[in-house]
């Protein structure tokens, strides 16, 4: 009970929340001992083994309120318990096969979201919203970092946004894929739509049209192009569904949603192309553009360097004095196996499936697509079956028809829901379309975070329907 007091402090709750959020993008990596964390040179490698252990700690503490606390205890969803569940069985295939042990701290990190939730909503029951607002505040914040980024990259080097850099930002080692970032800006275009649509509709207009969408747009990843289309449909079909909207409210919606951020995205194309060509070559040997290439732009990539061996090479090109007379065509394009539309997945899924089956009960624990295959799965319930055998498989698939049944049920008072309960749905909708094509909320990240939120609004609001 002494633990339980701590959460009637709702400034105790939001720095919970706050490293619990911090812990994302944190690995095995930073698993460091303290002699060889205080001797680390660099900020990063301080505080990424700092943030690791603050997420263990945390771990610790909500797990002990929540055995001290039978009313806490009493409060977990069904959905939750399967999710629980579905992190201990992870653990313990992890334990028992050659995977790496240390990649438990991807369930302390899942584990961390799913009680902390529980906690909150115990003692404050329809103030999730709070919590929403705070995640999205700072996944703003992290869009706009990596966004510009994208944008210096296409007018410093005249690459294309499609791919995956390695670098370190803010103490992250690895910025977001272009999926990533896509996904980031869908999600920030929803709970725009849903959220700041209503008080402050030209700013919602704004950040939708000239930098949400655009990032999807830019960064061209195929299944989240898919998603956002679909999303833009179902929102089109509940506004349709309200009876009272003109045809002058959907033609606005078009110029704002497609015809505005399309135009924005092929002017950023355009200038991108026009600076990197005309302009840049004028500045190639200024400290300027030097400090960029080498500073902000990642040091090292994972993609092609077509014309040059590396990225030293393209530093060798700027400080050269008469690189402004030559035409040094320097692209950067992701590698890609032109005869496989899907990247290979259907070959990755094939053998993750091969291998699983060996050990089809309980699969081989936590991150065992890259033990298995070195590589993600790229599907949620492959993932699920291969870290968690059977019980993996059939847990996301009870995730996925348990809230296809809550919609059915719900379905005939959705357009008059709250902002909450459609935005959830929505976030849920993204999410497991996603899953067909990415891990998404099998394992844990902020595919993760937000799902877990979006199962805890639509459980509270459903129970609520029913009574």
């Amino acid at each position: 009970m002494i633990l339980s007091k701590f959460f009637s402090n709702k400034l105790f709750l939001i720095l919970l929340w706050f490293l619990i959020i911090l812990s994302i993008n944190t690995n095995i990596d930073h698993l460091v001992s303290i002699e060889t964390l205080f001797n680390q040179s660099k900020l990063k490698d301080i505080l990424n083994p700092i943030r690791l252990y603050l997420s263990i700690s945390v771990f610790f503490f909500l797990l002990a309120a929540t055995i001290t606390n039978k009313t806490i205890g009493k409060n977990f969803y069904l959905p939750v318990i399967i999710f629980i569940c579905y992190q201990f069985v992870q653990i313990f295939s992890l334990l028992f096969s050659e995977n790496n042990n240390s990649n438990i701290i991807y369930n302390v990190h899942s584990l961390n979201v799913l009680l902390f939730l529980n906690i909150y909503l115990t003692y404050y029951q329809n103030k999730i919203k709070n919590l929403l607002v705070f995640f999205f505040s700072i996944l703003f914040f992290l869009f706009l970092v990596f966004y510009f980024i994208t944008i210096l990259k296409m007018f410093a080097l005249g690459v294309h946004p499609y791919g995956y850099y390695e670098s370190i930002i803010l103490f992250v080692d690895d910025v977001p894929r272009s999926s990533g970032i896509a996904r980031t800006g869908l999600c920030l275009f929803v709970f725009s739509h849903f959220f700041l649509i209503k008080k402050m509709k030209k700013l919602s207009i704004f950040l939708s049209s000239i930098l949400f969408i655009p990032s999807i747009l830019l960064n061209q990843s195929r299944t989240i192009l898919a998603i956002f289309i679909i999303i833009l449909l179902m929102i089109f079909v509940l506004e349709l569904l309200k009876k009272n909207r003109s045809y002058k409210f959907y033609l606005n919606q078009l110029f704002y949603y497609l015809l505005i951020p399309s135009f924005f995205t092929i002017l950023i194309f355009i200038s991108s192309n026009l600076f990197y060509k005309n302009i840049v070559p004028q500045y190639m040997d200024s400290k300027v553009y030097l400090f960029v290439i080498t500073k902000i732009i990642p040091d090292k990539d994972l993609r092609k360097i077509i014309n040059s061996n590396d990225e030293q090479q393209i530093k060798r090109d700027a400080k050269t004095k008469d690189s402004s007379n030559k035409k040094v065509k320097i692209k950067i394009l992701r590698t890609n196996d032109h005869e496989s539309f899907s990247s290979q997945r259907f070959r990755d899924w094939k053998n993750i499936a091969i291998l699983t089956n060996q050990n089809f009960l309980f699969g081989y624990g936590t991150q065992a697509d890259r033990f298995l295959i070195q590589q993600t799965a790229s599907n949620a319930l492959l993932y699920a079956y291969s870290s968690a055998g059977i019980f993996g498989l059939l847990s996301i698939l009870f995730i996925y028809l348990r809230y296809f049944y809550i919609f059915l049920k719900s379905i005939k008072v959705f357009p008059s829901s709250n902002s909450v309960f459609l935005f959830s749905y929505t976030i849920l909708i993204i999410f497991f379309l996603r899953s067909i094509f990415e891990s998404s909320f099998a394992v844990f990240g902020i595919d993760f975070i937000l799902l877990a939120l979006a199962i805890y609004n639509i459980e509270n609001e459903y129970k609520k329907y029913q009574g």
